[in-house]
């Protein structure tokens, strides 16, 4: 299978067009309020925009550039307040596993500089998010949850070709997306989804097709837990080799000119929110939904499996027409699931059984049918000569389905004729 790592940017510059007659300033970096410490921490602890607002931006990338990335967190740990008593241990927030990262129990206006205040809060932020996924992404709980059983039970076993880390990343960035109180550029949740892209670039028994669907996700949930541990040393100083941060960043050159893997790591303000916000629930919900969009996948890998493609019969064009359990009509045209039948002509289908097809969109499996016909139709024109998989990092930000997530084959034709079938009725 081929390799389909593509590391992708979001690039928050807009392009000026060179035949612009009216000059464009060039973008300045903001340095934060001028002022007391007092008007300084009057700034909401719990809102993105403080970060850059504050100065905490402008001052941890200044930190990192002129003291270097390795141990940054401990070298923060030496600095004073402002009656002189050195600022509370960060207790280890290289270690998600047994560390700790709190706010220290201080005035904001003992913090010196005051903006070191929001940069603990980040800290502390990006700590609970990183820790609460390392909790839920635990391998055997989460094939536990993605029903395989149940999947080789209402279909068959999943063929294990698909880009493992293609599909947990859609699924994951789709569940981030939907994540409440934040947007997934600014928002805590969407970078994570990112490690998913690293482990498909890796060796590992994620991408050994050999091996068994079941094998292969394991192996994916594991390798997951490692990037964590090694997001959260690179994050927070417990190694002087940040280059991983790239991978999981969505801004790749940040939102205030950042310079540092660091600074651009935590730019925008997305490790800061209100301590009262629920970290671990969200995370829980997150990994949910995407629970269930990679049983859909799954399920689909399935069908695939038995042999069944989409069909699409553009000679169905009226709503009455579109018959077969399952089909839809869209766009003036019927689609179907079904598979060719061997030596019969090329318009002779035998349609997915009914009582399969009654599963897609139940309360376990929650298909959207259209969407998956929508997707797969898509993927398929993007790759007429091949079968798409879906990528590992460059999905969109909104939810929607990333390219390919759905990869079924898709026939395209007219006046298809419904074959006997030996498996069950229509």
């Amino acid at each position: 299978m081929k390799s389909l790592l593509k590391i992708s940017a979001i690039s928050l510059l807009a392009a000026v067009s060179p035949s612009s007659a009216i000059p464009i300033a060039s973008p300045q970096r903001i340095v934060g309020l001028v002022g007391s410490p007092e008007q300084i921490c009057t700034l909401d602890p719990g809102n993105f925009n403080t970060w850059s607002l504050s100065g905490a931006s402008f001052f941890l990338d200044g930190f990192i550039a002129d003291n270097g990335p390795s141990q940054w967190a401990n070298k923060l740990d030496q600095m004073r307040t402002s009656s002189g008593a050195v600022i509370p241990s960060f207790q280890r927030c290289n270690d998600i596993i047994a560390g700790s990262c709190d706010v220290p129990m201080m005035p904001c206006v003992e913090f010196n500089p005051p903006q070191l205040r929001y940069v603990r809060e980040a800290m502390a932020g990006l700590f609970r998010v990183l820790r609460a996924f390392h909790e839920e992404l635990q391998d055997q709980t989460l094939i536990t949850s993605l029903g395989l059983g149940m999947i080789a039970n209402d279909f068959t076993t999943p063929q294990s070709d698909v880009n493992i880390a293609g599909v947990i990343a859609g699924a994951f960035g789709i569940g981030a997306a939907a994540a409440a109180g934040a947007p997934v550029v600014g928002g805590p949740l969407g970078a994570i989804s990112g490690i998913f892209s690293i482990i498909s670039a890796i060796d590992g028994d994620q991408n050994n097709v050999a091996l068994s669907i079941s094998a292969r996700l394991s192996a994916a949930f594991v390798a997951s837990q490692k990037q964590l541990v090694d997001i959260a040393e690179a994050a927070f100083g417990g190694t002087s080799d940040t280059s991983i941060l790239r991978s999981v960043t969505p801004i790749s050159q940040g939102t205030n000119m950042e310079r540092t893997d660091i600074g651009k790591f935590f730019a925008g303000g997305r490790w800061l929110f209100p301590a009262s916000r629920d970290v671990g629930q969200e995370v829980k919900q997150v990994t949910e939904r995407a629970t269930v969009r990679m049983r859909q996948a799954l399920m689909i890998q399935a069908l695939k499996t038995e042999g069944m493609s989409v069909i699409i019969d553009a000679a169905r064009d009226k709503f009455e027409e579109c018959t077969p359990t399952g089909s839809r009509f869209i766009n003036g045209k019927c689609y179907s699931i079904g598979q060719r039948v061997p030596g019969s002509g090329p318009a002779a289908v035998i349609y997915i059984p009914r009582e399969q097809a009654l599963k897609l969109d139940n309360s376990y499996y929650q298909l959207n049918v259209e969407e998956f016909y929508m997707n797969a139709e898509a993927c398929a024109k993007a790759n007429p000569n091949g079968d798409g998989q879906p990528p590992s990092q460059g999905f969109p930000l909104d939810g929607s389905l990333p390219p390919c997530f759905f990869n079924m084959d898709v026939i395209d034709g007219r006046g298809f004729t419904d074959q006997v079938s030996p498996i069950g009725p229509r």
